[in-house]
C-alpha cells in the first residue's frame, strides 16, 4: 500500500512535523448554529506546518493511511 505525504490546506506545502509542544489534542465538533457539542471528544495527534505555522490534528487510523512522516 503506497502513503503518502501530508499537504497544508493553507499553504500546499508538505514540511508538517510532528507538534513538539503539543503531542495531543482532544478535539470534538461543533454544530455551527447552535454552538454545542456534537458527539464525543476524540484524541488526535497534533502536528504542524512548518512554512505557515498551522496546526493539523490526525487521528490515529488516519495517520496510519494518508502519510508518512520523517
Amino acid at each position: 500500500m503506497r502513503q503518502e505525504k501530508l499537504v497544508c490546506e493553507r499553504c500546499g506545502s508538505s514540511i508538517i512535523v510532528k507538534d513538539s509542544v503539543l503531542k495531543y489534542a482532544v478535539v470534538q465538533e461543533i454544530d455551527r448554529k447552535t454552538k454545542k457539542p456534537i458527539g464525543n471528544p476524540i484524541t488526535k495527534y497534533a502536528f504542524k506546518c512548518l512554512a505557515c505555522g498551522k496546526e493539523i490534528y490526525i487521528s490515529k487510523f488516519e495517520a496510519a493511511t494518508t502519510g508518512y512522516f520523517n
